[in-house]
C-alpha cells in the first residue's frame, strides 16, 4: 500500500487536532472571564493550537510527495489521485480470516513453482518419462496456517510432503547417457523441491504477520475508542470545574498518538496481505 494513505489519514488527524485545542482553549478563555483560568493557561493553550497547526504544512509536503509516486506508479493523473483522497475514505482493512489454512498446493500456482515443474517435466522426458506418470510424483499435501506462532513469529504448523517416485528407464540405453540423465534429473528434482520449500516459507511468514497484525489492529482500535472517551470525560469535568484543562488537553495528545497508530497498523497489515496473495496467489 501506498504511504499516501497513511499521510491522508495523519494529515486528517492533525486538522482535527488543531479543531479540538481550539475548542478546549475557547473553554480556557470562557473560564478564565469567570475568573476560573489564568493567563498562563491561556498561553499553554495557545502553544500547544499552534504547535499542531505547526506540524501540518511537513504533512502536506509529504502527501503530495506520496501522490506525485502514486500517480507514476498506477499511471493516473496527479489531479484525479487528490480528488479521491479528498473523498475521506479510510483506508481499506482486509477481510481475509485465517481458518483452516491455506492448502500447501496453492503454492503450484506460482511463476517460480511453475517454471521448476517444467524443468522438471523436460528432464524427465529426456529419459522417456511420460508427463502423465510425472506429474503425480510431485506432490503436496496439507495446510499452511498460523496456528501455533513461536516467540521467534515462525509459524510451524503446516505439513508438506514432496514425494518423488523414480522413473523408469529403458533398459537398453547407453548406461552412462542413462546415468547422466538420471542426474540431470534429479536435479530438477530437487531444485523443485527447493523452490516448494522457499515458498512456502514465504507464505508461512506472511501468514504469522499477518495473523498478529489482525490482534494488533484490534488492540490500537480499541485504544483509539479509549482515549476518545478520556477526552469526553476531561471536557465535562473542567466545564465543571473538577479537573484542569491540561487534562483535556493530555488526552487530546493521547488520541492523536492512538489515531495515527491505528493508521499505521492498518497500513501493516494491508501491506501483510498483499505478500500474502503473492505468495499464494489464486489460479489463473
Amino acid at each position: 500500500m501506498s504511504m499516501s494513505g497513511i499521510i491522508s489519514d495523519a494529515f486528517k488527524y492533525r486538522k482535527d487536532t488543531v479543531a479540538n485545542r481550539q475548542r478546549s482553549l475557547a473553554f480556557v478563555r470562557d473560564s478564565q472571564a469567570a475568573g476560573n483560568s489564568s493567563d498562563l493557561q491561556i498561553v499553554q493553550g495557545e502553544q500547544l493550537v499552534a504547535k499542531a497547526a505547526a506540524s501540518i504544512p511537513n504533512l502536506e509536503v509529504q502527501l503530495g510527495s506520496s501522490i506525485d509516486e502514486l500517480a507514476s506508479l498506477t499511471g493516473q493523473s496527479v489531479a484525479d489521485l487528490k480528488i479521491t483522497l479528498r473523498k475521506g475514505k479510510a483506508q481499506p482493512i482486509p477481510r481475509y480470516k485465517i481458518g483452516v489454512g491455506i492448502p500447501a498446493d496453492v503454492i503450484r500456482n506460482r511463476s517460480d513453482i511453475q517454471t521448476a515443474e517444467s524443468n522438471f517435466a523436460a528432464a524427465a522426458e529426456n529419459v522417456g518419462v511420460a508427463q502423465a506418470a510425472f506429474y503425480p510424483s510431485l506432490d503436496l499435501s496439507g495446510y499452511l496456517t498460523p496456528t501455533q506462532v513461536i516467540d521467534s513469529g515462525h509459524v510451524n504448523v503446516w505439513l508438506i510432503a514432496a514425494n518423488f517416485t523414480a522413473p523408469i528407464f529403458d533398459a537398453g540405453k547407453n548406461k552412462a547417457n542413462l546415468a547422466d540423465a538420471k542426474a540431470k534429473l534429479e536435479e530438477a528434482r530437487a531444485a523443485w523441491s527447493s523452490a516448494a520449500l522457499s515458498a512456502i516459507a514465504e507464505v508461512e511468514k506472511s501468514l504469522a504477520a499477518y495473523n498478529k497484525d489482525d490482534q494488533n489492529v484490534a488492540a490500537q482500535q480499541k485504544l483509539v475508542s479509549t482515549s476518545r472517551r478520556m477526552i469526553e470525560l476531561g471536557q465535562t469535568s473542567f466545564k465543571l470545574g473538577a479537573g484542569p484543562i491540561f487534562n483535556v488537553l493530555d488526552s487530546q495528545r493521547d488520541y492523536l498518538e492512538a489515531q495515527e497508530s491505528l493508521a499505521e497498523a492498518v497500513r501493516s497489515q494491508a501491506e501483510h496481505y498483499i505478500s500474502l496473495c503473492k505468495a499464494a496467489p489464486a489460479a489463473k
